[in-house]
């Protein structure tokens, strides 16, 4: 990888910025990436790119850290955050898992959409979830935190794997 590059906890950590050589959007586009090579778990991720909203729609993928101003949609997949992601934009969940880390989402919630593959495993929120579209949902496991879940949308539904302890607050604001 391209870039500033440092040493921490032993494992040499390297800035990777999005270029968006590639298609603009497809996080699985290496030629979208500084380098041409996808981001690894070592790498600390910054997207600053265009206006393009930024699609993670595959394959599992794991990042030491995620900075971004785009828009990111999780529509596939895994996304791992070891340390964590600050979306300083929207943050759509709708048909993958979210992994560890720490979530920041500044200027709105972490959004989900309709898919039954919606999961936030591990992770621990700094904000809100937003379930406002119709029938959103999102499968809570492996000690998932949340402050706040908007249960606003038209049959939506959140779900915690067996052993989760919730330790948030679920508010029920939808019609049904």
């Amino acid at each position: 990888h391209y870039g500033a590059s440092e040493y921490y906890d032993g494992f040499k950590r390297t800035a990777v910025k999005r270029d968006g050589g590639g298609d603009g959007s497809r996080w699985s586009d290496p030629l979208n990436w500084s380098g041409d090579t996808l981001p690894g778990a070592a790498d600390d991720v910054t997207i600053a790119f265009g206006s393009n909203t930024i699609q993670h729609n595959s394959g599992t993928d794991t990042v030491n850290s995620l900075t971004t101003n785009n828009k990111l949609t999780l529509t596939g997949g895994t996304l791992s955050v070891v340390t964590t992601a600050q979306v300083n934009n929207t943050f759509t969940v709708n048909g993958g898992t979210l992994s560890g880390g720490t979530v920041k989402v500044t200027g709105s919630n972490l959004t989900f959409g309709s898919s039954t593959s919606n999961r936030l495993t591990g992770v621990t929120v700094n904000g809100d979830l937003d379930l406002s579209a119709t029938s959103a949902r999102v499968k809570i496991e492996e000690g998932t935190t949340f402050v706040t879940a908007h249960l606003i949308g038209s049959s939506s539904a959140i779900g915690f794997a067996p052993g989760q302890t919730l330790t948030g607050t679920i508010l029920f604001e939808g019609s049904s």
